[in-house]
């Protein structure tokens, strides 16, 4: 269900950070290009960072594997206040489990989003990372409010 209450304070918030980090980027960027920095490795760094700060993440299961996913949910769950959502890997496009199993198995709670995701598909992965992206403003949403 989608939350259409309006949080001013959250827009004002990511407005000021988005003028701040604005003002700074080129003039950082320009001193970093001098001394010899790629643009490519540039944009690398700033997707890097962006990720960063806005503090989510993405935990990509093998549903052949899923024993090798339990240290990074229980990461999450435990010893870090990082938002993250979980995407189930598809193969061949198919979806081997329902989604409702697989948050059983991996004793995934309610309010970790489980999605499907084919790691191949640069559409599926944007979706992906589109999820974990609103995942994580919706936690900072709900501490500006508080």
């Amino acid at each position: 269900m989608h939350d259409a209450r309006r949080r001013p304070r959250l827009g004002y918030l990511l407005a000021a950070v988005a003028a701040a980090m604005f003002a700074v980027n080129g003039s950082i960027a320009k001193l970093l290009i001098e001394d010899g920095v790629t643009p490519a490795h540039l944009s690398q760094l700033r997707v890097t960072v962006a990720f960063v700060m806005l503090g989510g993440a993405l935990v990509l299961v093998d549903t052949r594997r899923l024993d090798v996913s339990f240290t990074a949910i229980n990461y999450f769950d435990t010893d870090s206040d990082v938002p993250y959502i979980v995407a189930v890997n598809l193969y061949e496009g198919e979806q081997t489990h329902e989604l409702a199993e697989i948050r059983e198995a991996l004793q995934l709670p309610d309010h970790v989003p489980l999605i499907t995701c084919d790691a191949r598909d640069r559409n599926s992965v944007a979706a992906a990372l589109t999820t974990a992206v609103t995942h994580t403003m919706r936690g900072a949403g709900a501490l500006v409010a508080r």
